[in-house]
C-alpha cells in the first residue's frame, strides 16, 4: 500500500469537538519550485499546493462528500444553479461580500474574465484546459451579480468540470492590462493572503480577516516548503519540522515514519485522479508514425510493472481512462482487450518489433525528458526504459527542474505549431519524449477525486484550499490512443494518484504527524 499524502481540506470536528484557532501548518512541496504561479496555464500540482490557499473558485466538491459524483456546493456563488434551455443554460449569481485581497470587490465580470480566459486560452498563451471549448460555446457576466455559461449541448460533465480545483478568479482590471501577470504574481480572494516566497526554498501565508466564509480558516498561517527530494520531505516530518506532504511517499517512507512517531502520526488511505502521461512529439519523426507510438505502449508490461515498482515508488493499482472502481470503471477483463493492457506481454513485445521493423524505426534511439524530482519520476522513467530496451529501443534520460521541464515541453512552437491549450498534453519540441507524471486531468469528463486527511494538530482545521474533484460518472474506455494519430498521447506506468487514457496506478494512503 502506498502513502499517499491528502489534498488539504477542512475536516469535520469529531462529535463534541470544538475546532480551535491559530497555529501555522508547514508543509512539504515535492518539487524544487513551480512552474509558474497561474492555476490557469498550470495545472501540475507544485502550482497548485502552492497558491489554491490564496484564491477562490466559482464551485467545489463538497468537502464533506468528497467521493461523490454530484455533490457540488458554492464557493463564490450565492447557490448552486437549476441549469435551463434543456440543460445547456446554467445561471449563477455570485456573492456580494467577496473582496480581493487589495481591497476591490469581486464581481461576476472577474468570474466570466477568469472562466473564459480558461477556456478560451487567449492566443499566445499556454492553456491547461484542453477540451472546455468542446464543452462552453460562451460565457457571459450581464450584471455584476450574474455569471451565464452556455453550452454547446447538455452535458453531466460541465459541473465536474467546473469544479477544477486550479480555476482561480483572478481579478479582471489585471487580466485585461496583462494576461500573463497571474504568471508571477498572486493576487486572489481566498481564505489565505499571500505573506511571501522564497524561490526554491517556501511559500507563506497568513488567515485572510475579510474572508467571506465567516469564521474561516482556523489556521493562522501557513508555510510549505519545497523539497524535491524524499530524503528531505521524510526528514522534515519526522524532525517534526513539517506537519504533512499532499501528495505520496512510498511504503518504506511510511513504515520509517510509523516507526519513528509511533502514536504521534496517524496514516490515512484514499485515492486522488492526476493525469500521469509519456507524451511523445507526434509532430516529429519517428513519433509521427502511429505504429511507433503504438510499438512503445505494446512494449510496457503494466500488469507485472504495477506491484513491482508499488514497493519502492508511489504507483499502485492499473487502470483506464475512468476512475478506477467507479460505476463505468472498466474490468480487468475489457483493460485487456487494450493494445498495451494484453495479458501475454510476449506476444504484446512481438507485435511491438514487427511495428516497429515496419515503419523503419527498429533499434530507434531517443531521449526522455524528465523532471527532477524523484517520486515517482525518476523511478517510473528508469523502469520504462527498461521495457523499451526488451523490443531493442535505446533510451537516455535527461533529467531538469520543474520550471524548465515545463517550459522545455512548450519551447519552439513553430517546430510543434499545435499548442498546449488545445492538447492533453504539452510535447516537447525537440523530438524527446516527455515524461511528465502527476499533471490533473485536463479531460472534463473525467473527475478528479481527492482525499482528505488529518493535520499535525487536530484541533487547528485549516479552510478547505486545495479543492479535491472526484471521479467521473460519465465516459468511456479509451481506444487505442496510439493508433490515431491526431491523439498521440502515451500513457506508460501511472504515478499514483493518476488516471490517464489508458492506465492508471491508483495509491492509497496518506499520513502526517499529530501534535504532540
Amino acid at each position: 500500500m502506498m502513502l499517499m499524502a491528502a489534498v488539504l481540506c477542512a475536516l469535520p470536528a469529531a462529535a463534541g469537538e470544538k475546532p480551535k484557532y491559530g497555529g501555522t501548518l508547514t508543509y512539504m512541496i515535492p518539487a524544487d519550485a513551480p512552474a509558474s504561479f497561474d492555476g490557469h496555464r498550470d495545472t501540475y500540482y507544485a502550482t497548485v499546493h502552492s497558491v489554491a490557499p490564496f484564491y477562490s473558485v466559482l464551485i467545489h466538491v463538497n468537502p464533506e462528500n468528497p467521493s461523490s459524483t454530484t455533490d457540488f456546493v458554492c464557493d463564490l456563488c450565492a447557490e448552486m444553479p437549476q441549469p435551463s434551455d434543456d440543460g445547456k443554460t446554467y445561471t449563477f449569481k455570485i456573492r456580494q461580500d467577496v473582496q480581493f485581497h487589495d481591497g476591490s470587490p469581486l464581481t461576476a465580470a472577474d468570474v466570466a474574465a477568469s472562466w473564459n480566459r480558461i477556456i478560451f486560452a487567449p492566443e499566445g498563451t499556454a492553456g491547461g484546459r484542453a477540451g472546455y471549448d468542446l464543452l462552453v460555446d460562451k460565457v457571459e457576466a450581464p450584471d455584476p451579480r450574474t455569471v451565464v455559461f452556455q453550452l454547446k449541448f447538455a452535458t453531466t460533465a460541465f459541473l465536474p468540470a467546473l469544479a477544477d480545483p486550479a480555476a482561480f478568479i483572478y481579478k479582471k482590471d489585471i487580466l485585461d492590462k496583462d494576461s500573463r501577470w497571474y504568471e508571477s504574481h498572486i493576487l486572489g480572494s481566498g481564505a489565505f493572503k499571500f505573506a511571501g516566497y522564497e524561490t526554491g526554498q517556501s511559500i507563506k501565508g497568513v488567515r485572510n480577516p475579510d474572508y467571506y466564509h465567516r469564521d474561516l480558516p482556523y489556521l493562522d498561517s501557513f508555510t510549505g516548503i519545497y523539497a524535491g527530494k524524499q530524503a528531505v520531505r521524510v526528514e522534515a516530518i519526522r524532525s517534526n519540522r513539517a506537519a504533512i506532504e499532499f501528495r505520496s511517499l512510498p511504503p518504506a517512507a511510511r513504515d520509517e515514519l510509523v516507526k519513528v512517531l509511533g502514536a504521534n502520526i496517524t496514516v490515512q488511505e484514499s485515492d486522488l485522479n492526476i493525469v500521469s502521461l509519456v507524451t511523445p512529439n507526434h509532430r516529429k519523426t519517428p513519433f509521427d508514425d502511429p505504429r511507433v507510438r503504438r510499438a512503445l505502449t505494446l512494449a510496457i508490461d503494466r500488469w507485472r510493472g504495477a506491484p513491482a515498482l508499488s514497493t519502492i515508488a508511489i504507483v499502485h493499482t492499473v487502470g483506464s481512462l475512468v476512475f478506477p472502481g467507479s460505476p463505468l470503471a472498466p474490468t480487468r477483463e475489457e483493460l485487456e482487450e487494450i493494445a498495451g493492457f494484453w495479458p501475454d506481454i510476449e506476444k504484446s513485445r512481438a507485435e511491438a518489433r514487427r511495428l516497429l521493423k515496419e515503419a523503419g524505426a527498429d533499434g530507434l534511439s531517443f531521449e526522455l525528458l524528465n523532471s527532477n524530482v524523484d517520486q515517482p519520476y525518476k523511478y517510473v522513467a528508469t523502469w520504462l526504459i527498461d521495457e523499451w530496451s526488451k523490443i531493442g529501443l535505446h533510451v537516455t534520460q535527461r533529467v531538469i527542474p520543474t520550471g524548465p521541464w515545463v517550459e522545455a515541453m512548450r519551447k519552439d512552437r513553430s517546430a510543434c505549431p499545435t499548442t498546449i491549450s488545445r492538447r492533453q498534453q504539452p510535447h516537447s519540441a525537440d523530438g524527446t519524449l516527455s515524461l511528465d507524471l502527476g499533471r490533473q486531468n485536463p479531460d472534463p469528463s473525467a473527475r478528479r477525486h481527492g482525499a482528505h486527511g488529518t493535520h499535525a494538530n487536530q484541533n487547528h482545521r485549516p479552510r478547505y484550499p486545495f479543492k479535491p474533484a472526484v471521479p467521473s460518472e460519465s465516459g468511456q474506455v479509451a481506444q487505442n490512443l496510439a493508433l490515431n494519430p491526431h491523439r498521440p498521447t502515451l500513457p506508460p506506468a501511472h504515478t499514483p494518484p493518476a488516471v490517464s487514457s489508458f492506465e492508471a496506478f491508483r495509491t492509497p494512503a496518506s499520513m502526517q504527524p499529530l501534535a504532540q
